[in-house]
């Protein structure tokens, strides 16, 4: 019959069936198919389950009266029934009550079963509902989890996309991964900057046959040689014999493979990447002060655009090692930084060498005379004019201090910064192999 469970009938309208009991009443029930039920909400079939509980306790409570006032239980009880009812009293009863009172009980008892059906039933729905709340949970969770994985797939796209712009050359808008930087901070591949400065020769050629491409220093009578611009900015470079790779392309990569932590202990986390990261300047004039410097990066991001401005104004002499040498601060090199402090110790002594040679017999050399140029009055037309440019340098290696003591005298550390900072950049420079392990957290 369609699916209809044994022992049950189904009614005329397809919706309802019923059991018939021994007595033959049919006991109606309604009748769903699996589709039906996935349609019907769990709150409304709890909600008929519990009506229809409700509507066979009221039955089988009249059973239970019904079969008092029969069995003569309960003689009250028996007035009060057959009162309200009209039936005849229980002297009046047949001798069939005995059947009917075995009827009655066989009522009960399949609304008992009844009962007992709908509570499993019930059970079962609250089951389900507890199982489908937890489904909803997971799922809600795990859609939770996918627009999280959204938004992050859109900001790492976002930070792609910074970062291949920030590592683009600007002059053929490609990323690549020989970026040369310019002392002005502006970046350009390798065969970008390459070919621009060579535009550069060549024109400066076709204007001054006569150069034998030898750059010398500016200020001389022979002509210095071209002037080597930013293709940004335009301010002007001297040419290195040795171009420097940008090391920020290594630096970025490694931040974002997370195999590097710039942070300190003691310094702060911003001063110690700074100093660990960014371009500086190095010179003569420059170099006692940068390698006892005692704040790290954050003073040289005040001190670097001055020393960029003075070298720009003061065009210092390359013989002299004057000239701005542009070398990166970063971890493994350490021996890059001790070669260029060993090469202008090497030219400052034969500096020296040359001084008291020039001022032999006139002028005696001062100790500590990197604080400044030896004084005196060297005889002779060739050797005064070398000896005033060599007061016009000492002049000018004092106004360079003065610029790079200003921005440190005003910074405003306390003692203990400063000293903190010199510890952990002298570490740094004197290290076997750049910070130890275990001042790096």
């Amino acid at each position: 019959m369609n699916g209809v469970p044994e022992k049950f009938e189904l009614l005329d309208d397809d919706r309802t069936f019923a059991q018939r009991l021994p007595n033959g009443d049919l006991v109606k029930m309604d009748w769903h198919t699996d589709a039906d039920v996935v349609s019907i909400s769990h709150s409304q079939v709890l909600e008929d389950m519990a009506c229809k509980l409700k509507a066979n306790e009221e039955v089988r409570a009249s059973l239970i009266r019904r079969i008092a006032v029969l069995e003569g239980r309960d003689p009250l009880l028996s007035l009060q029934v057959t009162q309200a009812s009209g039936e005849p009293t229980t002297h009046d009863i047949s001798v069939n009550d005995g059947a009917l009172i075995k009827l009655l009980k066989c009522k009960l008892s399949g609304l008992e079963k009844s009962c007992t059906a709908l509570k499993r039933r019930v059970n079962e729905l609250e089951r389900g509902t507890g199982d489908l709340n937890l489904r909803c949970e997971a799922l809600q969770n795990e859609l939770q989890r996918a627009q999280a994985r959204s938004v992050l797939t859109r900001d790492v796209q976002s930070l792609v996309d910074g970062l291949a712009q920030a590592l683009e050359c600007k002059l053929c808008y490609c990323v690549t991964q020989d970026l040369h930087t310019l002392g002005c901070g502006h970046s350009f591949c390798s065969q970008c900057i390459t070919g621009w400065f060579r535009a550069l020769r060549d024109k400066f050629v076709e204007r001054h046959d006569e150069w034998d491409g030898y750059h010398r220093p500016y200020g001389t009578e022979v002509e210095a040689g071209p002037t080597y611009t930013c293709p940004g900015c335009r301010s002007i470079h001297m040419i290195n014999t040795c171009p420097q790779p940008s090391y920020k392309l290594v630096d970025v990569i490694r931040i974002v493979e997370g195999s590097i932590d710039l942070v300190d202990r003691s310094v702060p986390a911003a001063a110690w990447a700074d100093f660990c990261r960014y371009d500086f300047s190095y010179s003569i004039l420059l170099m006692p002060h940068l390698l006892s410097e005692r704040r790290a990066g954050t003073l040289l991001n005040l001190i670097v655009p001055i020393v960029h401005a003075a070298v720009a104004r003061l065009r210092i002499f390359r013989s002299l090692s004057l000239a701005l040498t542009r070398h990166v601060i970063s971890y493994g090199q350490r021996e890059t930084i001790e070669g260029i402090v060993e090469d202008i110790d090497r030219e400052l002594d034969e500096f020296e060498i040359a001084l008291s040679k020039l001022c032999r017999g006139r002028c005696q050399p001062r100790s500590g005379w990197r604080s400044g140029f030896p004084m005196g009055a060297p005889s002779g037309d060739w050797e005064q004019a070398t000896f005033d440019e060599a007061l016009r340098l000492k002049e000018q290696h004092s106004k360079a201090k003065q610029m790079v003591a200003r921005p440190i005298s005003e910074s405003g550390l306390t003692a203990q910064q400063y000293a903190e900072c010199e510890r952990v950049v002298r570490e740094w420079l004197t290290g076997p192999a750049g910070p130890s392990s275990a001042s790096i957290e």
